[in-house]
């Protein structure tokens, strides 16, 4: 008992101190990225480490190695850097259930947290290239009653993204930035650590569950032009089924990102644009189908008339659906290759949108 409280007394007298450190290393893991758009769900562990210089000489034995504190005495009295996240919303109430403290004889300390948080994101170039675009997040770190003449942040060497945690995103071709930035604000100017990552959309989901069905509903409204003229109740079918299935689609396909579902994307422009070739496809079948109940014309000459705009929108549609598709690629071409040739400076700290 009387050990126990020489070395509760040895260390108090130490971390009680209000003098800050020159320097806090700030390490920052992040453990799973999820619902990636105009904010990001991270889930993020943050060590910090700093020294007491006017230390040395505290009970903890022979042992060289950090010891972990768990005396809530230490824990509250100590000086720490008081970090929080700049532009972030913390999911977590309360992180002292979350919290480990690490100390050494010579003084270091190792503060370690774990955080769910909500950071801001950013398109570039912007929403109307969707899912084609980059997301690039923004991670602040900033100390916040330390001033930048008190208190300067750095990065460690192990700070990291794990890339096998994301779900429909994946981390853009190893482009963690990690810099030092000083803020300044009315109460001065203060060091700010930033981690910048750049995201794109996994392609293969948008176009499973979208793209892809999309196109295959058009296919299906062309169906109808071998249908004979005569089967207006299977033609009538055919529209109304495709035309009632590719609107639920595109409902479907915005309403499942609420947080975009208020911008026109490049995928909702494909969307709608199936919309109505399947809409023009129904079109066609009620001139069709005029044509054939006209009573002003022969019963041959109706019958060869109706045949004849059909086979000529079984040649047309297609087309003219083939060419839209190939400008639709052309222009995603243009807009991932602006953004191959434009990632550093889509990821320069000074060029995000605060």
């Amino acid at each position: 008992m009387y050990l126990h409280s020489l070395c509760l007394f040895s260390i108090l007298s130490v971390v009680s101190g209000r003098e800050s450190p020159e320097v806090v290393v700030v390490t920052a893991e992040i453990e799973s990225i999820r619902r990636v758009r105009s904010t990001a769900t991270v889930n993020v562990f943050v060590t910090e480490e700093w020294s007491y210089n006017n230390s040395g000489n505290l009970s903890f034995g022979d042992d060289p190695n950090y010891v972990l504190i768990t005396n809530r005495v230490i824990t509250d009295n100590m000086w720490k850097p008081d970090i929080y996240f700049y532009q972030g919303y913390c999911v977590t109430k309360d992180d002292s259930y979350n919290a480990l403290l690490w100390m050494r004889r010579d003084g270091f300390v190792k503060y370690g947290r774990k955080f769910q948080l909500e950071i801001p994101c950013t398109s570039k170039p912007g929403l109307l290239f969707y899912p084609f675009d980059l997301v690039v997040c923004k991670l602040q770190l900033i100390s916040f009653g330390y001033e930048l003449s008190r208190l300067r942040l750095e990065w460690h060497n192990n700070s990291k993204v794990d890339n096998d945690v994301l779900d429909d995103i994946t981390v853009y071709k190893e482009s963690e930035t990690f810099s030092i930035q000083n803020e300044t604000f009315t109460a001065g100017e203060f060091s700010t650590a930033v981690l910048l990552i750049a995201f794109s959309h996994n392609l293969r989901h948008i176009f499973i569950k979208a793209l892809f069905p999309a196109a295959l509903l058009v296919m299906l409204s062309w169906v109808g032009f071998w249908v004979q003229p005569t089967s207006t109740p299977a033609r009538a079918s055919i529209s109304l089924t495709t035309v009632l299935t590719s609107l639920t689609l595109s409902k479907t396909s915005i309403s499942n990102d609420r947080q975009i579902s208020h911008s026109l994307t490049a995928c909702d422009i494909y969307m709608w644009s199936c919309f109505m070739f399947i809409v023009l496809s129904t079109l066609e079948f009620a001139y069709s189908n005029y044509i054939y109940n006209n009573e002003q014309s022969s019963p041959r000459n109706k019958k060869y008339q109706s045949i004849r705009v059909d086979k000529f929108s079984r040649y047309c549609f297609p087309v003219i659906f083939i060419l839209f598709n190939a400008c639709y690629c052309v222009l995603i071409a243009y807009a991932k290759f602006k953004n191959d040739g434009k990632l550093t400076y889509y990821i320069d700290p000074y060029t995000i949108e605060d």
